[in-house]
């Protein structure tokens, strides 16, 4: 069962019958479903309701939604070949998303208490994911197994593949939508000169510009009983690692220290 609640603001009626160019949305949905429920609440303004716009849409939503994987799993299982056995438990998610379209901030947190994961039990994952001006904060992720625990956290930084925000181009120009003219259209017929493919950039996007600092800790990892619980026999010790890595994608550096005790075969 569930319930919704739309608002539609500041819908202008222009002399000529048409609707005016801005409109804003209040959101209040409420749902739930088989040990499941989702709530939406907030607001979207200064949504453009024509192809020619100067600005982009004003966020002001939080989610809040406590999932049953089993359920989850089955209905994706309906949909396609998808084990719904090898997962359990239940899983919270609040979510938060403010501020432009073009640049957001964003917040997650999850949490997912007991279960199993591909058939293996997890004690609890948590993790907080933190967006502002194009800053990716990943702090608090933790994985506690029976046999296992795992830290990570960093940052990465998106500043400088979008300086201009991410649905900008060109220097700071927005994305053009506007239908193209007949005079566009012959220039572009001209024959135009080959262009060089960047192999850094993705859709214009210089992707070695995305850099960011991460790390991952990983203590008393049972290997004995991890690889027995795979029918892998004769392993034993207690291992534990770190992983950090720094810099951008083309010149990353990687930091492994490993640390094996009463380890053996």
């Amino acid at each position: 069962s569930g319930k919704m609640f739309v608002d539609i603001k500041k819908i202008n009626l222009l002399a000529d019958g048409n609707v005016g160019d801005k409109a804003d949305v209040r959101f209040d949905y409420s749902m739930k479903l088989n040990g499941s429920d989702l709530t939406l609440q907030g607001d979207v303004k200064n949504i453009s309701l024509s192809a020619d716009h100067d600005s982009f849409p004003i966020f002001n939503l939080t989610s809040d939604a406590n999932l049953a994987t089993e359920e989850l799993l089955k209905m994706a299982g309906e949909m396609a070949a998808v084990d719904n056995q090898k997962i359990s438990g239940k899983i919270s998610i609040h979510t938060a998303l403010s501020g432009e379209l073009n640049d957001p901030s964003f917040s997650c947190r999850i949490n997912y208490p007991n279960g199993t994961v591909m058939g293996r039990q997890i004690n609890s994952i948590a993790a907080d994911i933190i967006m502002k001006k194009r800053e990716l904060t990943i702090k608090g992720l933790e994985i506690e197994h029976p046999d296992a625990s795992l830290k990570a956290g960093g940052h990465i930084s998106l500043a400088q593949a979008f300086p201009q925000g991410f649905l900008m181009k060109n220097g700071g120009q927005q994305i053009d939508k506007k239908t193209p003219s007949s005079n566009d259209k012959i220039e572009n017929s001209k024959e135009q000169p080959e262009k060089k493919i960047d192999e850094k950039k993705i859709d214009g996007i210089d992707i070695n510009k995305i850099t960011g600092k991460f790390n991952i800790t990983a203590e008393n990892i049972d290997a004995g009983r991890l690889f027995e619980s795979e029918n892998i026999k004769g392993i034993k010790g207690v291992t534990s690692f770190k992983l950090d890595f720094a810099g951008s994608l083309n010149n990353p550096e990687i930091k492994l220290t490993l640390r094996a005790d009463n380890a053996g075969y």
